[in-house]
């Protein structure tokens, strides 16, 4: 087989080389921080402390409207 072209599944000719050498490579270099999904609306706590803050004003609500 020497002098033979070498080609793929479709056909195409190529250097014999498998298609993962022409993958690109990933970066090993970390996102920017705000990048991170670090943000307040994934943390429990929040949601916690959201909630806290929903109940007390629906009490709020609540007491106006019996004081009126």
């Amino acid at each position: 087989m020497i002098g033979t072209e070498v080609r793929d599944s479709c056909g195409s000719s190529g250097t014999g080389e498998t298609p993962q050498a022409f993958t690109p490579r990933r970066l090993t270099a970390r996102p920017a921080e705000s990048e991170h999904l670090e943000g307040k609306s994934t943390t429990l706590h929040y949601f916690v402390n959201n909630n806290k803050v929903c109940e007390n004003s629906q009490k709020e609500k609540a007491n106006k409207t019996y004081v009126n």
